[in-house]
Order: structure tokens, then C-alpha cells, then sequence
């Protein structure tokens, strides 16, 4: 496939880029039923999405060296990382838009950060014993600001899109719904995959990220 450059690829993290969702991997390993009321609060309207990951992260209470041994196991996409660096060979830019916390993508990706020129745009976020895993609000003249994720990954691709690239999308739930409206190609599974389907919107779906590799890879760039 030709398309005409610039090129970016934006992507989801978590049930994304990862083969797991932090919060539920999170969740199985400390939380009680109870603990999640705040995410009943959200389903029913009465809190924001980003006011309920923090509420329910903030119920982790353990040594920090335990969490970073437990967020060093979280499993991500095995082709992600050299998705990312055969992005950063043809010249593709690469984002990682998030609604969850970047305390624990920033772990988990580490120096393929920078190594690989990913653009991580996510919830800024601590963690200590004390405090669990807490959420800190972007200000809401923050460029990429959404109220209820935190981040909005649609303003990221219409900001791409302003400035004459063409989208690459990937996602898996609720969240990246409205990123879709305004991507060239669509990557979708899971929750995300049914609601574009619903709504008549041409994606591909990817069982992992070696269908995004090899698409990558095959695009040619003018």
C-alpha cells in the first residue's frame, strides 16, 4: 500500500499494545469486590472515568520495590517493540495515547522510550506506599485535555491530521472510539471492533501487533 507522508501511528496501551489491562491485571492482584465502588460510580455517571482508576489505584499499598516487580511482569504486545523500531526507521511517528496512568507505562517501556522516539501522551501519575497509585489532573487548557479520560486520543489524531499525516489507529475499547472518526486505518478488537462494526466503520482487526507490524512495514511512503 502507497499513501503520501507524513506518517504517525497512535496507539492504545493497555488491551493495546499490552495483552492485558493494567487496571483488571492491577485489580486481580490487590483489590477486593469491594474496592471497586468507584468504577460502579463511573458506569452509573456520578464520577469521571480518570476519578475512578485514581479512587481505585489509590487502594494499592505496597512496598514500591513489590509494585515495580509486579508492574515489571505486566506482559506487553511481543512485535510492539520492534514496531517501534521499524517506526522509527521509515520515519513514522509513533504515539502512545493513554487514559490510564504513565507511572507504570514508563516503567514498563522504559528506555525504549526515548531509544525509539515514542510520544507518550497519558495521565500524569505518583506512586507511594502512602498514597497508591494517585492520578494528577492535567490543567484544562492542556492541548490533548479530556474531562472524563483524562486525555483525548481523537484530538491527538485531529491535531496529526491539521498538520497533513496520515492516522495509523490501533485500540481495543470504549475509550478509542472517537479517535476512529478521524484515522485513515483502523486497527480494532475486542469492544472497540463491535462498536465500529455497529456503526458501519471500515477497520482491521488484529488478533496481535504482528498485523500492525506487517502492514507497517509492507506501507510505502511518498
Amino acid at each position: 500500500m502507497k499513501v503520501k507522508g507524513p506518517v504517525a501511528l497512535v496507539t492504545d496501551f493497555d488491551g493495546t499494545a499490552s495483552i492485558d489491562d493494567f487496571f483488571w491485571y492491577a485489580i486481580n492482584e490487590y483489590l477486593k469486590d469491594s474496592d471497586m465502588k468507584p468504577w460502579h460510580d463511573y458506569i452509573d455517571g456520578k464520577i469521571r472515568h480518570v476519578q475512578a482508576l485514581s479512587r481505585i489505584f489509590e487502594k494499592i499499598h505496597v512496598k514500591t520495590e513489590d509494585f515495580h516487580d509486579f508492574i515489571d511482569r505486566f506482559p506487553i504486545e511481543e512485535k510492539f517493540i520492534d514496531t517501534a523500531k521499524l517506526c522509527k526507521q521509515k520515519g513514522i511517528k509513533l504515539f502512545i495515547v493513554s487514559a490510564g496512568a504513565d507511572y507504570y507505562i514508563k516503567r514498563i517501556l522504559n528506555e525504549n522510550i526515548e531509544k525509539y522516539n515514542i510520544n507518550l501522551i497519558s495521565n500524569p501519575s505518583t506512586y507511594t506506599p502512602e498514597i497508591g497509585l494517585k492520578f494528577i489532573d492535567h490543567d484544562k487548557d492542556y492541548i490533548y485535555y479530556d474531562e472524563n479520560l483524562g486525555v483525548s486520543k481523537a484530538k491527538v489524531i485531529k491535531g496529526l491530521k491539521d498538520n497533513g499525516y496520515y492516522c495509523i489507529f490501533a485500540g481495543d475499547g470504549k475509550p478509542d472510539f472517537d479517535a476512529c472518526v478521524y484515522a485513515d486505518k483502523i486497527f480494532a478488537r475486542k469492544t472497540l471492533l463491535e462498536m465500529c462494526q455497529a456503526e458501519g466503520i471500515k477497520t482491521e482487526n488484529f488478533n496481535s501487533y504482528n498485523d500492525i507490524y506487517s502492514f507497517i512495514k509492507n506501507l510505502e511512503i511518498e
